[in-house]
């Protein structure tokens, strides 16, 4: 049970502390290091100011107009702050401080808060911060505090990546509660709360202190924790490539100029996420509706294909694919597709002048023939109606080129070729991915049993994290902007080509072990995943009479037949063989069993829940009616899967006009905005708990609808008279 916060107290002797050594002593303001597991949360009132001063709390059933004519408020009407697992409160924020003045200042805490960048809005109101670290506004890392510089306020949501209601189940010692009602109710710092509702602000803080003890086992001390879970497979990775010092010195050797850094990019893209306009809008319904998803798509090209492992040299063409990487700037002069699914997209097309050696912006062509940010056609009529092309340029890879001249009829030239020398990535990274994927595996199908321990389903979430994270380290931008924050402000300092080039000549000057990954791998590994797709999607696709594929994402495919991807899995055997003739690593190692003893062969193309039912409005905007248990299932972006419940078990109600209902308990989705400069306001004025606010900052939250519609262009698209045209058109 949670205490006050006035019976808090730490003596020196009762931290568990070590000293510094005496370099470190000398940088920073203490002596020692706490060991101690510190905690931090808190639970917040939203609430709303009309033009007469009266203050609302959120109603359901009005509408989104009546919310956004008034001014958001907020206010934290709890705070709650642990020490190992002893859970303390307060009801105003102020009185924290009382807190941090009890730290000893010759001691250096870390207090962990899950999704700092919520708390740390609020934590302005008490406090000034003289060290603060984000990638991105509002998105804090750690922060230090003017006054108190031996406390650190650092983000576990960056280091687990999860929920806590996730983080929870995955410690399963860990009672589960009901979500606090956030927006219905007015709570103050002098409102009574239920035991009920303690017990909920006890719960996070002792979800978090739980899990940070993990990670306390498994890192020795607490300051040794890295910041993200990035970081926890960069320190593995570091410590395995760093031993080998001639690697250590070839990846320093490939760090590009400034120039040849920005084309690789622009030349880098995601995963291929799209939808088959001509079979988009409208239920499809078949009695051999198939899913097909790769097993571990990045993973398997990470280990599968060759990447650049030299520095990249100007040349003429294209002599030798298979054996070079090739950086190439196209421009194209006419193009038409030849499929229902489109690749290029638009987003990367910009206008053929562009100068990638200054400071000049990119700039993106206009006047294409898109389907939904995919393009069609680069041909248009002008002004007189007469047809025209829209020349553009490109920065791909040779894996982009073999998809693009086998799904376009397309008129280009070379005007830029660079190449590298192509090898299999360095055995210390191929090695670690094999054991993530062997522990994943061995321990998937534990999953639902009771007796899969605590242990084993840490292990079984951090592998499939982990692998994840591999291939994110490899995509991470070696320099990026600077983000800072004045008091007052976000300001992002976009940093010039002079810039980039100063730094990353810092970097191969005084390099110090950072650099074991190379950013060309990750422009790569997608080019890769997004040619093993395509592969696949042209054995339903061939623009003519097979049209089966409606949908893709990543590294899935729901096409309206059964199609034999028996010949592309056979490859992933003799692709994996070859990487491991080279490394001389077993061929069990990449098809490791699962607890009932079935192999799991890297890469393959696996047969997913057949269908009978499947509607897609656009990329991550999908329904489906999967067979195994004859329900519909759900995936749209920031909509909880639950919200399935609207559609009343009926797909056609996944349309265009659909909204999900802001008031509906099943969708859960919030709309966040930042408060700034708040009046002082008096909140609940008249009842027991009035409370008057001095806070200026804080963040309001409250339901908030999403609408299906489509753009109207898109919708054109997608109309049934168009459709048949452009079929027509195709044949």
């Amino acid at each position: 049970m949670m205490k006050h916060f006035t019976e808090f107290s730490l003596d020196v002797d009762d931290i568990n502390r070590y000293e510094k050594s005496k370099r470190k002593k000398k940088e920073t303001c203490y002596q020692y290091e706490s060991d101690d597991i510190l905690t931090f949360d808190i639970e917040v009132t939203s609430a709303w100011l009309d033009e007469d001063g009266k203050i609302w709390n959120y109603e359901k059933n009005r509408s989104e107009k009546f919310w956004n004519n008034m001014k958001c408020l907020s206010l934290c009407y709890i705070w709650q702050f642990s020490y190992n697992h002893a859970v303390y409160y307060g009801r105003e924020l102020k009185d924290f401080l009382y807190i941090l003045d009890r730290l000893d200042r010759d001691t250096h805490f870390i207090i962990y808060v899950h999704n700092l960048s919520y708390e740390f809005q609020f934590l302005r109101n008490i406090l000034q911060f003289k060290d603060i670290f984000a990638r991105e506004a509002h998105k804090v890392m750690y922060c230090i505090p003017e006054f108190y510089e031996n406390v650190e306020f650092r983000c576990s949501l960056f280091l687990t990546r999860v929920s806590l209601k996730d983080w929870g189940e995955e410690l399963k010692n860990i009672k589960k509660l009901d979500t606090l009602d956030y927006t219905s109710k007015i709570r103050t710092p002098k409102t009574k709360l239920s035991q009920l509702e303690l017990d909920y602000c006890e719960h996070d803080c002792l979800v978090v202190c739980e899990g940070i003890k993990t990670y306390v086992e498994k890192y020795e001390h607490v300051v040794n924790i890295p910041l993200t879970q990035t970081g926890e497979v960069r320190r593995e990775l570091k410590r395995k490539i760093t031993r080998n010092r001639s690697l250590q010195r070839q990846l320093i050797s490939l760090i590009p100029d400034a120039i040849m850094y920005r084309k690789a990019k622009q030349a880098f893209a995601g995963g291929y996420t799209h939808a088959n306009f001509t079979l988009a809008n409208r239920v499809i319904e078949t009695s051999s509706g198939k899913h097909y998803d790769f097993a571990s798509s990045y993973p398997f090209v990470m280990l599968s294909e060759k990447f650049p492992c030299t520095i990249f040299e100007e040349c003429d063409e294209i002599e030798d694919p298979e054996n070079y990487a090739y950086l190439i700037r196209i421009r194209v002069n006419r193009l038409d597709a030849r499929t229902y699914n489109h690749y290029i997209s638009s987003s990367k097309c910009f206008e053929c002048d562009t100068d990638f050696s200054s400071n000049s912006k990119i700039e993106i062509v206009d006047n294409l023939y898109e389907d939904n940010g995919r393009v069609i056609s680069n041909e248009y009529e002008d002004e007189n109606g007469n047809a025209c092309y829209q020349k553009f340029d490109m920065y791909i890879t040779e894996q982009d080129l073999d998809i693009i001249e086998k799904t376009y009829d397309i008129d280009y030239e070379i005007v830029e070729c660079y190449e590298s020398k192509k090898q299999y990535l360095p055995y210390e990274i191929c090695e670690y991915i094999l054991e993530l994927y062997k522990n994943k595996t061995e321990l998937k199908q534990k999953e639902s049993d009771k007796d899969f321990s605590q242990v084993e389903y840490v292990k079984y979430c951090t592998s499939k994290k982990f692998i994840n994270s591999i291939f994110g380290m490899s995509c991470t931008d070696i320099v990026q902007d600077d983000v800072d924050f004045d008091g007052i402000d976000w300001i992002t300092h976009e940093k010039t080509l002079e810039n980039v080039e100063t730094e990353l000549e810092e970097l191969i000057a005084d390099n110090k072990n950072r650099t074991f990954m190379n950013f060309f791998w990750g422009v790569w590994i997608t080019a890769y995943a997004r040619h093993n797709l395509w592969h696949c999607v042209l054995q339903g696709d061939d623009g003519e009479d097979n049209n089966s594929i409606i949908y893709c994402d990543t590294d899935s495919i729901f096409c309206r037949d059964d199609i034999d991807f028996s010949d592309y899995n056979k490859s992933c055997r003799v692709k994996l063989q070859k990487m491991c003739d080279y490394h001389n690593f077993d061929i069990e190692m990449t098809e490791p069993r699962d607890k009932k003893g079935v192999k799991h062969l890297l890469g393959i193309f696996a047969e997913e829940s057949d269908w009978s039912q499947f509607v897609t409005l656009g990329a991550k905007r999908y329904c489906v009616r999967e067979n195994s248990d004859n329900k519909l299932h759900l995936t749209v972006s920031g909509i909880n899967k639950e919200a399935v419940e609207v559609l009343h078990d009926d797909i056609t109600n996944f349309n265009e006009d659909l909204v999900f209902d802001k008031d509906d308990d099943c969708v859960h989705k919030m709309l966040i905005k930042y408060v700034e400069n708040q009046e002082c306001v008096v909140f609940n004025e008249n009842e027991y708990d009035e409370y008057e606010c001095i806070d200026r900052y804080g963040i309001n939250m409250r339901n908030t609808s999403y609408s299906m519609s489509m753009t109207d262009e898109y919708f054109e698209l997608t109309n049934a008279a168009n459709v048949i045209s452009h079929l027509a058109c195709l044949s």
